[in-house]
């Protein structure tokens, strides 16, 4: 059976635990105990008022869509958005992406689960990074998926709205699997040409180490059919395992550059991997990234791919 991602996934703000100053012995048997639901309210940080309008509109997005009201949900797009799933579906507005998720819902009736993500705000644009969990039943079948996405966000008129997004999955799709259909690649037209060059030419000549040091410390990379990887060592160590694995060309197509202001932006395109020294072609994939200008250079942030066999495209 076709097992699909949604079309496009909505970002769950981070709204992490921050621990106070260590309290008095003596104080602190003072202080009556909370319930486990008290004392994570008493540690969530104040959040701003884009904060709050994102956070609502992430409540909003995930009640319809698992209700199946796809017209709703589109209403939470912009007209021009965009969407590269994770069967690398590529749907280029908001009518598409509509259309693909009222398919979904009237075949498999998804049902979906956003945990808590992070975002970051940029004036008028946002972006996030986050998981997700779905579960559909279709006449033949109960299917489950998980996997990681990057979403993009614009204020139009004061109202935030979904830009754009990517979605993968965290382990490879059952045998069989049909993936979609990701178009004609576009033409390109980034501007992070030297952080991509680098990326390639290490990535194949076998240099893990090298290619993990294009990303910040603290970096999160979710490559297709893998758990994300958080900071530069856990990314390192992912490379090399999946260089020594498979060694493989690797080509990059960077097809756009979102500035974001104050040192930031969004790049991304799609890649081939083909067998060493001018061999078949073996996997294709759109990636996005966001990455940041330090004092050594662009570096990368956040990352996610997606990928499927060669002849998808």
């Amino acid at each position: 059976m076709n097992i699909r991602s949604i079309s496009a996934l909505f970002v769950a703000l981070l709204i992490g635990a921050c621990s106070g100053d260590t309290e008095e012995a003596a104080e602190a048997s003072a202080i009556p105990e909370m319930s486990p639901d008290e004392a994570e309210a008493s540690t969530i940080p104040e959040m701003s008022p884009d904060e709050m309008a994102l956070d609502q509109l992430r409540v909003d997005w995930a009640t319809h869509y698992n209700m199946g009201h796809a017209s709703v949900v589109a209403g939470y797009y912009v007209d021009e958005a965009w969407s590269m799933t994770a069967d690398l579906t590529n749907l280029l507005s908001r009518d598409a992406i509509e259309a693909d998720m009222a398919a979904i819902m009237e075949a498999a009736s998804p049902q979906i689960e956003l945990p808590q993500g992070e975002i970051m705000i940029f004036g008028d644009r946002a972006v996030g990074l986050g998981t997700y969990a779905t579960e559909a039943t279709t006449p033949d079948d109960f299917v489950e998926s998980s996997g990681t996405y990057m979403i993009t966000f614009l204020k139009v008129e004061g109202e935030w709205k979904i830009q754009g997004s990517i979605t993968n999955y965290d382990a490879a799709p059952p045998e069989g699997f049909e993936y979609g259909d990701p178009g004609e690649p576009p033409e390109n037209e980034g501007t992070m040409g030297d952080l991509v060059a680098s990326y390639e030419t290490h990535w194949n000549l076998g240099h893990p180490s090298m290619v993990a040091d294009i990303y910040t410390d603290d970096a999160i990379a979710s490559f297709s059919n893998f758990p994300a990887a958080e900071g530069r060592e856990a990314i390192g160590s992912l490379l090399a395992e999946r260089m020594e694995a498979n060694a493989v060309d690797l080509t990059i197509n960077e097809v756009s550059t979102i500035d974001l202001g104050e040192g930031w932006a969004l790049d991304g395109g799609w890649y081939q991997m083909d067998a060493k020294d001018g061999g078949d072609a073996l996997q294709f994939g759109m990636y996005l990234l966001l990455v940041n200008q330090t004092s050594a250079g662009w570096r990368i942030k956040w990352a996610v791919t997606n990928s499927g066999p060669a002849d998808t495209m």
